[in-house]
């Protein structure tokens, strides 16, 4: 199996020529065999590169003591010459492969680095983003929290109302039951619910005294005496009646301002815990949105880092490449050097006449 390239070096052709320093025949030789030996892949024309570094010291060892080659031996020159130089092609080739790649990689590492970028700043405006959404949630129960004392102190406020409002009111019914006693003016019964009454009131003694006597004479038997007290004792109850009825109608209207604030701080309260919802919400979304920027920028950290190492073995090859055209170079000069024939021996200079006097 032959190998490919191109032969851009011809050492032999005078093209390109490097001088290197002197190097003995048997380091040229052994440069050469190791050079030959390994080859673009240890696999490929192993038997045909084996024989020409078996036979390559014969080959030369004539030169040296300044015989020609024969037709054979000149052939097998011929053959590690031109496999070097297929070497030397190939080599040139995976470089100039290894070249554009380490371009598609040094482009490939500034997209992905373009792209960490936008990633990072996508990080941080999410980043950003929750922050305001968290602010929001926490304001959000601190004035819920301050909302819920407000609720509790208006729900205690309009109880507290509505129970005037329910004593009052049994007070207003109980001083109205009086009244009715008093319009009835007979019974026992009758008689003690007045007196019980103008006693709490504190009414004056001889008035409270004089209640029962009055209440058991029949209406048409009364004396004025028994009339008077009666008179007296309706005023006092009709005082007492209007005053409990002016209070009802005023706490009446105190209630309906308490319940109405009430409703008021409830409605704010609910409405504030359905923005606090809202606001939650929006901070899940945010942390959600944030995770997946994340997830995103260690991507293409990622990419980077790949593409870096990408970089890197290209680089490596590019190098190695280099490395081995340069053994390749010093192996063909190497060879022509011990094909070359040494130089005939300088001619023995001889003593000239010396003029007479």
């Amino acid at each position: 199996k032959r190998l490919h390239a191109c032969s851009s070096v011809r050492i032999a052709s005078g093209r390109g020529r490097v001088e290197l320093p002197n190097m003995a025949p048997s380091g040229d030789l052994k440069l050469v065999i190791s050079v030959l030996g390994e080859g673009v892949d240890p696999s490929a024309a192993a038997d045909h590169r084996r024989m020409l570094c078996d036979a390559l010291p014969h080959v030369v060892a004539p030169v040296a003591l300044g015989e020609a080659l024969h037709p054979y031996q000149s052939q097998l020159v011929n053959c590690a010459r031109k496999a070097l130089e297929e070497t030397r092609l190939a080599v040139e080739g995976a470089r100039r492969e290894a070249a554009d790649a380490t371009r598609t990689c040094t482009e490939a590492i500034q997209n992905a680095e373009a792209a960490e970028g936008e990633a990072a700043a996508e990080v941080e405006a999410r980043e950003g983003a929750l922050a305001a959404r968290t602010l929001e949630r926490d304001e959000l129960r601190t004035a819920i929290a301050k909302e819920e004392e407000v609720n509790a102190r208006v729900k205690r406020d309009t109880q507290d109302a509505l129970d005037l409002k329910a004593q009052l009111e049994e007070a207003a019914a109980e001083v109205r039951d009086v009244a009715a006693a008093v319009d009835a003016a007979s019974g026992e019964e009758a008689a003690g619910k007045v007196v019980a009454f103008l006693e709490q009131r504190r009414a004056e003694k001889p008035l409270v005294a004089a209640v029962p006597a009055a209440f058991a004479v029949p209406a048409d038997a009364r004396s004025d005496f028994d009339r008077m007290v009666l008179q007296e004792v309706a005023k006092v109850v009709e005082a007492v009646r209007v005053e409990a009825d002016a209070e009802v109608a005023k706490n009446e209207q105190d209630a309906a301002c308490a319940d109405a604030e009430r409703l008021g701080a409830w409605a704010i309260l609910d409405v504030a815990r359905d923005k606090l919802l809202n606001a939650e919400e929006a901070v899940s979304e945010a942390e959600m949105a944030l995770k997946a920027a994340q997830e995103s920028l260690k991507s293409c950290k990622s990419k980077v880092d790949e593409s870096k190492l990408a970089l890197s073995a290209k680089l490596s090859e590019d190098i190695l490449a280099e490395q081995r055209i340069s053994q390749l170079d010093s192996a063909l000069e190497a060879l022509e050097r011990l094909v070359t024939p040494p130089p005939p021996p300088p001619a023995e200079a001889q003593d000239e006449p010396m003029p007479g006097p």
